[in-house]
Order: structure tokens, then sequence, then C-alpha cells
């Protein structure tokens, strides 16, 4: 595996990888976003979050006006070669996309099955004029078909959780 950042995707997928989707049955489904302010400008929170992404491994598509962009792939015989992982290996291969603006920060796993899971973290200023708001959510787009609903319900809840880690590691940085 490659970079840090898959490690931590993974374990955010590891769960369900793990796990299977039993922890899916008789979950809220809906995970509520979180927030927190940032003691710190969204220039500040884009360049923190562009050297994390970079120190972990994922490549620089692009960069403009719009925005930074970020790839990492991995293959589904990479999955598989971690027994604890090898159940998402039957999603296809993965590639992780990462968008960062000054307004928005989105990660996104997308299987070749079709299956998108992440998250955004949205940035505005807080109230008060002091920082920045950012408010994390679970980004999760499935594919249709039934077996995969408990699937992305026990995805949404693991980047809830991984999306809230990411802030306050980014947040962290951004502030010091």
């Amino acid at each position: 595996m490659r970079g840090l950042i898959v490690f931590f995707i993974l374990i955010a997928l590891g769960g369900v990888g793990i796990h299977g989707c039993s922890s899916a049955i008789g979950g809220s489904g809906s995970t509520p976003a979180s927030e927190r302010v940032i003691q710190a400008e969204p220039g500040e929170i884009v360049e923190a979050m562009n050297r994390s992404l970079q120190s972990d491994g994922m490549e620089v598509v692009s960069r403009s006006d719009s925005g930074d962009y970020y790839r990492l792939s991995l293959s589904a015989a990479e999955m598989r070669q971690h027994p604890s992982y090898a159940r998402l290996a039957e999603q296809g291969s993965l590639t992780m996309d990462a968008h960062v603006t000054r307004r928005q920060i989105e990660l996104a796993a997308t299987f070749e099955s079709g299956l998108v899971a992440g998250f955004t973290i949205d940035m505005s200023p807080a109230p008060g004029g002091s920082g920045t708001l950012a408010r994390v959510a679970p980004l999760i787009r499935g594919t249709g078909r039934d077996q995969d609903t408990a699937l992305a319900a026990s995805l949404n809840r693991n980047f809830a959780r991984f999306g809230e880690r990411v802030l306050e590691t980014v947040a962290d940085a951004a502030e010091s």
C-alpha cells in the first residue's frame, strides 16, 4: 500500500472489510455532520491540506484557480494482498481523488463497481469573524444494487469518523 492517506482510508473502510456489513444493520442510516472552528484563514487550511496530501503520497493532477486536484490509485490485487481488506477488493480497483479549494475539501474513494465513499469539509467564515467554520460530512454514492445498501451505510459512518480525524489533523496544522 502506498501513502498514509490510503492507510487511513482503509481503516475507514476496515469496519466493512473486517466485519462485513453487519455493523450497518440497525444503524440510524444517517451520520450527522460535525463542525469545528479553526483559528486560521481558509488559505492556511488549504496549504495545510495540500502539504498533508502530498506527504501522504497523493500525486498532484492539476493546480488552478478552481482548486488543486490530487489522485492515488490502487488495484484490486493490491487490496487483496491485505487479508483484512480483501472484501473491499470485490468492489474492484480504487481511485482516491482529492479536490481542495478555499471553500471545500473533498476526498473520495471511487471503486470500479461505481461505489463512491469519502467526505467533504465545507469552510465558511466563523460566527463572530474569528477563524473559519469547517463542517465535515460523509460523501457516499451507492451503486444502486441492493447488496450494496448495507455497505454504503457502513461506509457512511466510517467516513464520517475519518473525516473528523482529518479535520482535526488539518486544523492542528493550520493553527500552528
